[in-house]
């Protein structure tokens, strides 16, 4: 470290990169910056200043903030049935409300058998699609947020050729 430790810190957050119209607060301990504020996206970056020396900004970063909250775990999804193509299938659902933030796809060797493994969508959209092997399986949907998971869903069998 070059120079005295920080005495203040200057945060500026903006609607915009390099904008600081939402706040801009000089403060000396950085944990009595955090404010309450609407949901949308933010640009935030900090410097410091010791002696009457300011600091470089730091690197803005952005921040989203959703305003959804959950309560309950999401309702059950419904897996309509799977469309495969040259060893990939597509996995098509409704959902069942509750606000999902990811999906896990549950997959099986055959309808009514334990499940051998599964994967996680990356968000909440309603489609996905798995590479596979030739065979017979069966698949299965839990809508997961941050309160839970929801019960399982309706099982689809489907197989696939070489």
């Amino acid at each position: 470290r070059i120079g005295a430790a920080p005495t203040l810190y200057e945060v500026q957050v903006g609607s915009a990169l390099g904008e600081a119209d939402v706040a801009s607060i000089t403060t000396p301990d950085l944990a009595s910056a955090i404010s309450a504020v609407s949901p949308g996206n933010y640009w935030v970056r900090v410097r410091s200043a010791s002696g009457g020396a300011v600091g470089a900004w730091s690197s803005a970063v952005q921040i989203p903030l959703d305003s959804t909250s959950c309560s309950t775990a999401p309702d059950v999804p419904t897996l309509l049935p799977v469309t495969t193509t040259s060893g990939l299938v597509t996995f098509v659902w409704l959902a069942g409300g509750g606000g999902a933030t990811s999906y896990r796809v549950q997959l099986s060797f055959g309808a009514g058998l334990a499940p051998f493994g599964a994967f996680t969508t990356a968000g909440a959209g309603t489609s996905v699609v798995w590479g596979a092997t030739t065979g017979a399986f069966a698949a299965r949907l839990v809508a997961v947020n941050d309160c839970g998971a929801s019960a399982v869903s309706n099982e689809v069998a489907f197989a696939i050729q070489p």
